[in-house]
C-alpha cells in the first residue's frame, strides 16, 4: 500500500468514528458548569451496565402542543429594570426559537392575579350586566406591552386566559379573595370555605360574566393578540388571601356548558374552552362535571396544577377523549435553588407521564426576592437584581433549556420502562430526545436500551442531561 492509499484509509476511519460519535450528542449542567456539551458518547450494541431502563419505541402516547409561562405585571416590572438591550436580551432568552427556551403557548390573566401590583377588574361597577363599562386599560400598563414584546420575538406564541376572580360585584362576598388575612382587607366574617359558591350564581350575573369573557377577547383582539383558548377559573379549590374564586363542582359545569359555551359558540367559536385551571386530587369533582350535560359539547379539555398532579393521572385514564395539560408549575418560596430546579423536573415527569400534552411555567421574570403584593415569595427562571440590575438565570431555567428548547411543538412523548428521572420524545425529525436527571447526591451509571442499540452513560450527581440521539432502529 502507499502513502496516499494509507492517508485515504485513515481518512476514511477518521470519518467513520466521527460520524459513530455523532450519533449522541450530550450536553449536561451542575449546579457548578451549566450547559456543558459532552464528548466521546454513542449508541452501543451491548449495555454496559444491568439494566431495565428501556424506551419505549413501539408505545408513543401524546403529541406535544407547547411550553410556556405567565405573563404577570410584576415580571413586567421587573424586566424595566433593565435598559432595553438587557431586556431584549432576556425576552430572547424566553421566547426566541433558536437562542432560546422557545415558549410557544403561553398564560395571561383576565384580570388581576396573584403577581399583580395590586387588585383590579376590567369593570367593577356594581350591576352594569351589559358591560358597558368594561375596560383593558389597566393591562395596557404592563400584560400588552409584555406579551407584544414575546410576540415581536416569536410571534408564533399562542395565548390562553383564565380569571383569578370576577368583579367583586359578581361575588357573595363582594371582595377578591376568600381568606382573611393581614395582607388584605377581608374581615374574617366575609370568608368564603372551599366547595361553596363565592359567585352568585343567579342567572343575571352568570351570563354578565360569560359576555365579560366576549369583551376580554374583542378587546385583546383589537390589540392584535388573539386569545386561542379561555378557562373559568384559576384554581376554584383554594383558600387564600390573593385574588381567588370559590366554586361547587356542580356550578363550575353548569357555568361553563350554559352560559360560557353558548355565549362564545356565537361570538368566539374559534376560541377553545378548557375547563381549569384544576387544584385539586378528588376525582368526585371531575366525575360531578362530566356527569353534566353537554359537558362534552364545549369543554374540549382539562388543565391541572399544584394538587391536580394526583387527578390528572386517573383523570386521563377514565376520560381518554378529553385532551389534558399542566397549566402552571409549582412557585417554590423564593430560594431560586437547585432543589427547586429537581422538584420541577420531577413534576414535568409526572404530567408527562400522566398524559400531559402542553406544561407551563409560572413566573417567567422576577426582581430579588420574588416577593409578591400579597405576602409571600416565588421563583422565576430569570431572576433580576434591581440594585445592581444584575440578571441571573436561575437553576429552573435549565431545567426548561434541558427540555423545552430541544423539544419543538409536535414531538410525541415516549415512556420510559424502568426509571422515574428521565423523560423521552420523538420529534418531528424523528430524532430522539432523552433528559435524564441524577437528584442523588452519587454519580448514577445507567444503560438505557433504545431499540437494539444501548445508551450507556454516567449521570454526575445533581445534575440535568439531554441527549439527542439519532438513530434508526
Amino acid at each position: 500500500m502507499n502513502l496516499r492509499t494509507n492517508i485515504f484509509l485513515l481518512l476514511c476511519l477518521l470519518s467513520a468514528i466521527n460520524l459513530a460519535a455523532q450519533q449522541v450528542t450530550w450536553v449536561s449542567s451542575t449546579a457548578n458548569a451549566l450547559w456543558k456539551n459532552q464528548k466521546n458518547i454513542s449508541l452501543q450494541s451491548k449495555n454496559a451496565h444491568p439494566t431495565s431502563i428501556e424506551i419505549q419505541l413501539d408505545a408513543p402516547q401524546q403529541t406535544m402542543e407547547g411550553f410556556g409561562g405567565c405573563f404577570n405585571e410584576l415580571g413586567w416590572d421587573a424586566l424595566q429594570i433593565l435598559d432595553e438591550t438587557a431586556r431584549t436580551s432576556v425576552l430572547k432568552s424566553l421566547f426566541d426559537p433558536v437562542s432560546g427556551l422557545n415558549f410557544t403557548l403561553c398564560r395571561t390573566p383576565i384580570g388581576a392575579n396573584d403577581y399583580s401590583r395590586s387588585w383590579y377588574s376590567y369593570n367593577e361597577i356594581d350591576g352594569d350586566f351589559a358591560m358597558k363599562n368594561f375596560s383593558i386599560d389597566r393591562d395596557r400598563e404592563a400584560l400588552l406591552p409584555y406579551i407584544k414584546s414575546a410576540l415581536a420575538i416569536n410571534p408564533n406564541i399562542r395565548l390562553w386566559a383564565s380569571p383569578w376572580s370576577a368583579p367583586t360585584w359578581f361575588k357573595t362576598n363582594h371582595h377578591y379573595s376568600n381568606r382573611s388575612h393581614q395582607c388584605n382587607d377581608l374581615p374574617k366574617s366575609r370568608e368564603v370555605p372551599l366547595y361553596q359558591d363565592q359567585m352568585i350564581q343567579d342567572p343575571r350575573y352568570l351570563q354578565a360574566y360569560a359576555l365579560y369573557f366576549t369583551k376580554y377577547l374583542n378587546a385583546y383582539k383589537a390589540e392584535g393578540i388573539p386569545v386561542e383558548m379561555v378557562m373559568y377559573q384559576n384554581e376554584a379549590f383554594t383558600f387564600a388571601q390573593w385574588p381567588n374564586c370559590s366554586w361547587n363542582p356542580t356550578s363550575i359545569a353548569r357555568f361553563n356548558t350554559e352560559y360560557l359555551g353558548p355565549e362564545l359558540e356565537k361570538t368566539h367559536p374559534d376560541v377553545q374552552i378548557y375547563a381549569g385551571t384544576f387544584n385539586t386530587g378528588d376525582m368526585k369533582v371531575f366525575e360531578t362535571i362530566m356527569n353534566y350535560p353537554n359537558i362534552e359539547k364545549y369543554v374540549k379539555g382539562f388543565a391541572f396544577q399544584w394538587e391536580g398532579r394526583d387527578a390528572i393521572g386517573k383523570f386521563h385514564q377514565l376520560y381518554p377523549q378529553m385532551k389534558v395539560m399542566q397549566s402552571e408549575s409549582e412557585c417554590g418560596n423564593g430560594a431560586f435553588g437547585w432543589k427547586d430546579a429537581e422538584h420541577t423536573f420531577s413534576l414535568m415527569k409526572t404530567y408527562f407521564d400522566s398524559g400531559a400534552g402542553a406544561y407551563t411555567e409560572w413566573n417567567m421574570t422576577l426582581a430579588d426576592d420574588g416577593a409578591s403584593a400579597w405576602c409571600w415569595k416565588q421563583n422565576a427562571l430569570v431572576r433580576i437584581i434591581s440594585a445592581t440590575k444584575e440578571v441571573i438565570y436561575t437553576p429552573e431555567y435549565y431545567v426548561y433549556k434541558h427540555v423545552c428548547s430541544q423539544v419543538p411543538n409536535g414531538s410525541v412523548y415516549l415512556p420510559i420502562k424502568g426509571n422515574n428521572a428521565m423523560i423521552a420524545f420523538l420529534t418531528p425529525d424523528k430524532k430522539i430526545v432523552l433528559i435524564a436527571a441524577n437528584s442523588t447526591d452519587a454519580d448514577q451509571q445507567a444503560s438505557v436500551k433504545i431499540g437494539k442499540k444501548y445508551l450507556n452513560v454516567r449521570l454526575n450527581q445533581h445534575s440535568f442531561n439531554t441527549f439527542i440521539i439519532h438513530h434508526k432502529k
